[in-house]
């Protein structure tokens, strides 16, 4: 006997606020699709969000979810603005700790200590002229 194996049903699920992780029930519940693609229209520019789905079968048998995928959202033509609005010293001398604050603009940042999600580092010039990349975060 042949099982009808087909999908009948996509069950969206989303946690507002950008969290991963998030679990899979009725309060993360976003929407319902019968397509394989959905549009999410109520989204602010910036932001992380995450997704997962779950299909339903014709018999209305529930499958696992899939796995979470991520997008971050911005607004077309802006590009990314970082402006340094101030360090803690105009001169650095050996080990000392050099800081520097930055403005973003147009940017999403979920962890500043990943540089998957930011990418922060200074280029020093040395008195011997060598260049040395140091990250920040």
């Amino acid at each position: 006997m042949e099982h009808n194996r087909s999908v009948a049903d996509r069950k969206i699920y989303n946690l507002q606020g950008g969290i991963p992780g998030f679990e899979i029930n009725e309060s993360t519940l976003l929407a319902e699709t019968t397509t394989t693609g959905y549009h999410d229209k109520e989204l602010e520019p910036y932001k992380h969000y995450f997704y997962k789905v779950v299909p339903v079968q014709n018999s209305g048998e529930v499958f696992f979810g899939s796995a979470e995928v991520q997008g971050e959202t911005f607004t077309p033509g802006e590009l990314p603005v970082v402006q340094i609005i101030g360090t803690n010293t105009t001169t650095v001398k050996k080990y000392v700790k050099f800081e520097v604050l930055l403005d973003l603009e147009n940017v999403g940042i979920e962890n500043p200590y990943d540089p998957e999600d930011i990418d922060v580092y200074a280029l020093v010039t040395t008195p011997s002229g060598k260049k040395i990349s140091i990250n920040g975060f």
